[in-house]
């Protein structure tokens, strides 16, 4: 009984962390797909199709905004816009933070 009482504590804390993010980037759904495209190309997507401002910070090489994600296709069906800024960020070491509703700061990873 103690586990499922923990288990059940565990999902209430992570959905309560997801809802935190923003209601804008647990509730849109994003579908595109990508070929060759730098960070800075794929982020751009992600603005235009969700309707959030999305910034690097300066601590953010040029390199690694220019460098291209993938040599095949990226694809993304009904994604929550969180799930592929996650998806994105990780794949450069970055991490990216939400700032209000509408602003995302992508940022390098805190070690």
């Amino acid at each position: 009984m103690r586990v499922l009482a923990n288990i059940g504590a565990c999902v209430l804390f992570l959905t309560t962390a997801v809802s935190a993010q923003s209601p804008a980037l647990v509730a849109r759904q994003l579908t595109f797909k990508l070929t060759a495209a730098t960070l800075a190309e794929a982020t751009a997507v992600v603005a235009a199709q969700s309707g959030i401002t999305i910034r690097f910070d300066a601590s953010v090489p040029v390199e690694l905004r220019d460098r291209r994600l993938s040599t095949v296709p990226l694809s993304f069906v009904n994604a929550p816009v969180a799930t592929v800024l996650e998806y994105l960020t990780g794949q450069s070491g970055l991490a990216f933070v939400v700032v209000d509703s509408t602003t995302v700061v992508i940022q390098v990873k805190a070690r």
